[in-house]
């Protein structure tokens, strides 16, 4: 879904240009579910295989999702036709997903391009901001949910938890018990990773999504969980913090000064290396952002304001411009 928010605008842009495009989505990928706009559906080799020679592309655009998997066939039939291929980067180093170097990577801020640069020596790469704080507004129901939770708990700091998964495995525990000893108020507001909520611990014992639910009981007060339902970009941007290993939803509150909290443990930088090759997440190499590595009261983040984090939303224009110079 990160690099389908990203490619669907490019591709809508290049299309007002003039440029015919064809948009394939795996079927199995969150995008697939999601969105809206007119696409084909792929489920294997063969299938991209007859697209792309239906289509005969000048430029292949391609994203870098975990698990990398048609993207990387796409990739290597482009490249063995001599056609373009460019990636787009939905998060920082996830040009080290892909098989080998494209002709142009689309990537979202300066340590990216920095990142790529390191790794792909000679690489060509574009900045154009990042697909993971576009404009939300917050539907009615929402808004209204929201100022509900408020009134029942005046003066409480909404937080919300996105994570999922094996970065659960510390993380989650050590933020219940660092709300149970803080001061302030404080509601939890649970968006388990959709792609990882059903998945099953390794240990047997349910799934994460289970899991996670029973360790939000040993919260001290019985209503400083709520869960609630839509969009979790629209629940964020009524909320006051986020708190993630390394979620790009952190951003939506960096970018603003608002709390950003980095929940930073072996089970997060393990998950993150996994996924990335990167040993710290974007907040933590710039420094300046708050990080909960141990149990502690959350009241101090609370009261000390954080700078901006220089991000800026995902710009088609910007990002098709780069296309269009490699004709």
């Amino acid at each position: 879904m990160g690099g389908a928010n990203a490619i669907i605008p490019m591709l809508d842009e290049l299309a007002c240009r003039g440029h015919r495009t064809r948009l394939l989505l795996e079927g199995d990928g969150a995008a697939a579910t999601r969105t809206t706009t007119s696409f084909i559906q792929v489920t294997s080799l063969e299938d991209v295989q007859l697209q792309f020679l239906e289509l005969h592309p000048h430029v292949v655009i391609t994203g870098l999702a975990s698990p990398r998997i048609l993207e990387n066939e796409l990739d290597r039939i482009a490249r063995d036709a001599g056609v373009l291929v460019v990636h787009v980067e939905d998060f920082w180093a996830a040009h080290r997903r892909a098989e080998f170097v494209p002709d142009l990577c689309i990537t979202v801020d300066e340590l990216a391009a920095r990142l790529i640069g390191e790794d792909q020596s000679g690489a060509r790469s574009v900045v154009a901001g990042f697909a993971g704080i576009r404009n939300v507004t917050p539907s009615s129901e929402i808004v209204d949910r929201m100022h509900e939770v408020r009134q029942l708990h005046p003066g409480t700091a909404l937080i919300v938890y996105p994570d999922c998964g094996p970065t659960m495995e510390l993380a989650l525990p050590r933020l219940v018990a660092s709300i149970n000893r803080t001061k302030r108020p404080c509601v939890l507001l649970p968006k388990f990773h959709p792609k990882l909520v059903a998945l099953p611990r390794p240990d047997g014992k349910g799934t994460w999504g289970e899991w996670g639910t029973e360790i939000l009981t040993r919260l001290r007060s019985p209503h400083a969980a709520v869960l609630l339902e839509g969009s979790v970009d629209e629940i964020i941007e009524c909320a006051d913090a986020v708190a993630s290993g390394y979620s790009s939803t952190l951003f939506r509150k960096a970018i603003k000064s608002e709390l950003a909290l980095t929940l930073w443990d072996k089970a997060v930088q393990a998950n993150l290396r996994a996924e990335s090759g990167l040993d710290l997440p974007p907040l933590m190499f710039a420094g300046r952002y708050p990080v909960l590595d141990k149990v502690r009261p959350l009241d101090r983040y609370f009261e000390h304001c954080c700078p901006a984090y220089p991000l800026y939303p995902f710009s088609a224009p910007v990002a098709a411009d780069a296309v269009e110079s490699l004709f």
